[in-house]
């Protein structure tokens, strides 16, 4: 059985990719493993994400069907208190 890479670590430069990703990735609505806030300037806090074109800390390829994790992007990131929000990725 598969077990779900521990999500909290999964932070910092992301690079969204359409092959040989670290992890693939479903965006969901409701009930996701990991949220995420996308920032301006890399940091080690969990579930912020910086996103880059180059050196990458961690690939992610987003997909439909049998994701590694799932993953909700967020405004804010505190006390429970967040509101999702649409993104959308351009290869």
């Amino acid at each position: 059985m598969f077990d779900k890479p521990n999500v909290e670590n999964i932070t910092g430069r992301i690079k969204f990719v359409e092959h040989f990703a670290d992890y693939k990735v479903a965006i969901v609505d409701t009930k996701p493993d990991l949220l995420v806030k996308i920032v301006d300037n890399a940091t080690k806090n969990p579930s912020e994400w910086q996103i880059v074109a180059n050196a990458p800390d961690i690939k992610i390829q987003i997909v439909e069907n049998f994701p590694d994790f799932t993953i909700q992007f967020v405004e804010k990131l505190q006390n429970n208190d967040t509101k999702g929000f649409s993104f959308s990725i351009d290869f």
